[in-house]
């Protein structure tokens, strides 16, 4: 089936290589109002802005403005939200990583605006976990249904935590700087238990996992090629349960095209995963490289 047009030129405008903004130009206001609603789903609307402010219509350009001058708000409120979580965390002793979200610059993101984020995912191990989840209802989160959950079957986290303002109203703005970031704690990288299929051990993720500092913010992160076979499985677990969003493929070949020349990363990945772990990340790398037309390194 081919694409819709809007799509279509969404997509094209978006490789990696030789990148084709000539659809833009041909699409009316009702498909451009189509390709900013399919875009806000995809989260790709301010890469789009990023990459090709001259292709878009005044009145686009300025929608993508504010939406990226909300984004920088929610990338601040994302930090702030985060230190006071890891206080609470580090006061009762409960450790963690930060599995995604701002810990995904500069690997997958060249602009911490440009990425949204509705959340934050952070892994415990099992001795943290259930102090972590004390902690945050400790300061006033509140438990939630996982919205992963099929009977209890399918979920890598506790159910999903959030501080409810029951001020808030929903205004259609899906970067809005006022809506809050919900907290998952997450207790593994996979599941194998119900996907039936994938890497079995996946704990050196956690022994590996290194220390960073963003805006005077200390945390700790997946190493990096760890968060590359971790992003590559959250696309494969996302598109083998049908709600897989292409900015998280987005991100994938971004990782890709940027290190396709590094033979030293990829001679360290054939060392550090296991064949089952590289395969499941060969897989969706090869979906993002078609989506997105990244460079793919020989070794993927």
């Amino acid at each position: 089936m081919a694409r819709p047009l809007h799509i279509s030129a969404l997509i094209r405008a978006l490789q990696f290589q030789n990148a084709q903004p000539d659809l833009l130009r041909r699409l009316s206001r009702g498909e451009w109002e189509q390709l900013l609603a399919y875009s806000d789903l995809a989260r790709l609307t301010l890469i789009l802005g990023q990459a090709w402010p001259e292709e878009l219509p005044h009145w686009v350009q300025e929608r993508i403005a504010r939406n990226l001058a909300d984004n920088t708000e929610r990338v601040g409120l994302a930090q702030c939200t985060y230190r006071d979580a890891a206080d609470a965390l580090r006061a009762a002793g409960a450790e963690h990583l930060v599995m995604k979200g701002f810990a995904q610059w500069p690997y997958f993101i060249s602009d911490l605006r440009l990425r949204q984020q509705t959340d934050l995912d952070l892994y415990c191990p099992a001795e943290s976990l259930f102090r972590a989840h004390s902690a945050l209802l400790s300061i006033g989160y509140e438990a939630e249904r996982s919205p992963d959950a099929h009977d209890g079957q399918v979920a890598d986290h506790l159910p999903t935590l959030i501080r409810r303002r029951h001020d808030y109203q929903w205004h259609g703005n899906a970067y809005d700087p006022d809506l809050s970031l919900a907290i998952d704690l997450h207790y593994q990288f996979w599941g194998r238990s119900y996907a039936r299929f994938g890497p079995t051990e996946l704990d050196a993720f956690w022994t590996r996992r290194c220390n960073r500092l963003m805006n005077g913010m200390s945390f700790q992160s997946l190493d990096p090629l760890d968060a590359f076979a971790f992003s590559a499985i959250h696309v494969l677990r996302h598109a083998l349960y049908g709600y897989l969003v292409p900015y998280s493929m987005y991100e994938l070949a971004f990782f890709l095209h940027q290190n396709v020349d590094n033979q030293r990363l990829w001679k360290t990945w054939f060392a550090q995963h296991e064949p089952s772990l590289r395969v499941l990340t060969a897989v969706p790398s090869l979906l993002a490289a078609q989506w997105f037309g990244c460079r793919m390194p020989e070794a993927v």
